[in-house]
């Protein structure tokens, strides 16, 4: 299943926020990292692809949006926090900025879909959308 990790990094606590130079630099040394990693191997040999990944760099961090490929939820967020701790930690420029959340958010109508998909006709009464309650 296809997953957008999003991940919002900080630079150090009471550092000064960054100039426009240092964002662009920011934006490079995330952007040449992530673009290095193909997989991430989870726990029991679980292998999560990443196939893509947005940085979008602000005066205090930056948010990143990777999105994986990975047997459930939780795999996607382990491996993509993994990796961006990685990432920064082996970076001297960044190797004290921090991963302040990392969580895959559910797009509205994909999540509708999903939800939609679970009320289908096979559905035990009482699990699906409707509560189990008369249409």
């Amino acid at each position: 299943m296809t997953y957008a990790v999003t991940v919002d990094t900080s630079i150090p606590t009471g550092s000064p926020e960054m100039d426009a130079l240092q964002r662009a630099g920011a934006v490079a040394l995330l952007e040449k990292g992530l673009g290095s990693v193909e997989a991430v191997e989870g726990p029991d040999g679980m292998e999560v692809d990443i196939f893509e990944s947005i940085v979008a760099v602000h005066p205090g961090g930056a948010l990143l949006t990777i999105f994986v490929d990975a047997p459930a939820l939780e795999f996607a967020e382990d491996a993509v926090q993994s990796v961006t701790r990685e990432l920064l930690e082996r970076s001297e420029l960044l190797a004290e900025w921090t991963v302040e959340r990392c969580e895959v958010r559910l797009h509205p109508q994909l999540a509708q879909e999903s939800l939609d998909a679970a009320d289908g006709p096979d559905t035990p009464r009482g699990r699906g959308r409707w509560g189990g309650r008369g249409r």
